[in-house]
């Protein structure tokens, strides 16, 4: 794509999440209990407090430090204008022009990463995909886990696993693809498998060790016990896996195996 052409992209979600904000109805456009819960979990960094030991969150750091972009940049936006307070409405706004930008550096990443199928792009536009961008932060780590694809498609082994690296620290399911990762660097580069592979707990390290200085490991051990504690996650595909074959009695989780996967 051209620069004009990115600009539009851009220019286009972020006009069209201030508009669905703004005008769009509750649940057919605007779901508004993530954005309020995001709300919450960012809220640490404009009232001095410490995030997971002062203000919960069940995310990993890079999701929660993500939740208080948000907040200065409506905070700043306020001060600019001589009011010291916002409310949720305009965190709402800021959030989703947000995704609506991650959005489009996805877009435009699929576009040039098939120039035989640029069209496949688009198809992040529809509904149900546009949908979740505008309400939820998962096109971030999408974003991420993408661009770490692509830098192992170009052959850039360190970025890859940096890259990786941040996008667990987003949302944990980005760490199934380390295995792939190691494989992949192995058959193509075997001889800097090494100081690729290291740069992922690196950079992880880099990432928790904030948490670890400021809170400790009760702190920072929050959000991992709060998962192990949850009874269940209804929309998942695993929640829908056990109860499907628990009441065909073929199978019964372990209690720590419950916790886990389910």
């Amino acid at each position: 794509m051209s620069r004009l052409q990115i600009g539009a992209v851009c220019l286009f979600l972020a006009l069209l999440s201030i508009a669905a904000t703004r005008y769009g109805g509750y649940p057919a456009i605007n779901d508004y209990h993530d954005i309020e819960v995001y709300f919450q979990r960012g809220s640490w960094v404009t009232t001095g407090q410490e995030p997971y030991r002062d203000v919960f969150s069940e995310y990993p750091q890079v999701a929660t430090w993500l939740f208080a972009v948000p907040h200065v940049a409506a905070e700043a936006w306020f001060r600019l204008n001589g009011t010291r307070q916002y409310d949720l409405q305009t965190y709402r706004y800021v959030f989703s022009v947000l995704m609506a930008l991650f959005l489009a550096a996805t877009l435009v990443m699929l576009h040039d990463l098939r120039p035989d199928r640029k069209w496949l792009a688009f198809l992040l536009l529809l509904p149900a995909g546009w949908y979740f961008t505008h309400n939820r932060f998962d096109i971030v780590p999408a974003f991420l886990v993408l661009s770490s694809l692509a830098a192992l498609r170009r052959n850039r082994y360190h970025g890859a696993f940096i890259l990786l690296a941040i996008a667990t620290a987003t949302k944990w399911y980005a760490l199934v693809l380390v295995p792939v990762f190691l494989v992949y660097t192995f058959h193509t580069r075997r001889r800097i498998l090494f100081s690729a592979a290291v740069s992922y707990p690196l950079v992880l390290a880099v990432i928790v060790l904030p948490t670890l200085l400021a809170i400790g490991w009760e702190g920072f051990l929050i959000p991992y016990r709060f998962h192990l504690t949850r009874t269940g996650n209804p929309e998942s595909l695993f929640h829908l896996l056990l109860v499907t074959l628990t009441r065909l009695g073929l199978f019964q989780p372990e209690p720590l195996l419950r916790k886990v996967f389910f």
